[in-house]
């Protein structure tokens, strides 16, 4: 017997687990890297119990009054706030699409889980560029990060994992005035990325497990590219 070529719209797929933390029915989570999760059933559970998290179908989750949306818009959800919102940010995890048009005055919106989100899905932030001028963490809530390395004698950059499976991250070594040496938190084949001279560039992909350089060169010179070791 073979399964069919679709599904119903509204069928859940779910996923077992041990809960790393209390959780509660209804409570949005990380399920796997990449992908959220909605808690079934209609106990508490503790941390170390099995927990069963939907990660298809289409729910309702709260969302605040003010947020509107098209439905197919991407859809994320606050960790802190409990809340619905429409644009990626710290304490935020991307939860997939709005199912229907959101406006203001609603306090649900309908989500379909983890729409567009899966491998590969080429997630860009939309959201102004980065501009570095000293050493620090990378922003994870844009795709493009210049750097200009001011001070003269380089920075040492880090750049935390990604927020969802296929987000694409761009950074460029645009002033160079030291070397950039960026350390993902992740890395495939390597540890760091050095940028050493102006044109530098990096385009890199989280795959779940690691940030994997899927093209670097330089486009000032055509020549150079950043070192990975």
């Amino acid at each position: 017997m073979s399964l069919p070529a679709a599904r119903p719209a509204g069928s859940d797929c779910e996923l077992k687990i041990t809960a790393g933390a209390a959780l509660v029915p209804g409570q949005v989570v990380t399920a796997l890297p990449g992908y959220a999760g909605v808690v079934q059933g209609t106990l508490n559970i503790a941390s170390g119990e099995p927990a069963v998290l939907a990660i298809e179908g289409k729910f309702e989750i709260d969302c605040a009054t003010g947020t509107t949306a098209s439905a197919g818009d991407t859809a994320f959800f606050n960790t802190s706030t409990k809340l619905v919102v429409t644009a990626d940010a710290a304490n935020v995890i991307r939860i997939g699409t709005f199912a229907h048009a959101k406006t203001s005055g609603q306090l649900k919106a309908t989500i379909l889980l983890n729409a567009g989100a899966g491998a590969n899905s080429g997630y860009k932030p939309i959201a102004a560029q980065q501009s570095m001028t000293a050493a620090g963490a990378v922003s994870l809530t844009t795709y493009y990060t210049a750097v200009n390395t001011t001070t003269g004698s380089g920075h040492a950059s880090t750049l935390a994992d990604g927020r969802i499976v296929g987000q694409e991250k761009k950074i460029q070594l645009v002033v160079d005035a030291g070397d950039l040496v960026l350390t993902p938190a992740n890395l495939a084949n390597g540890t760091t990325i050095t940028f050493a001279d102006a044109g530098d560039y990096a385009v890199l992909v989280w795959n779940g497990v690691d940030w994997v350089a899927i093209e670097i060169g330089n486009d000032a010179d055509g020549a150079t590219a950043p070192v990975i070791a």
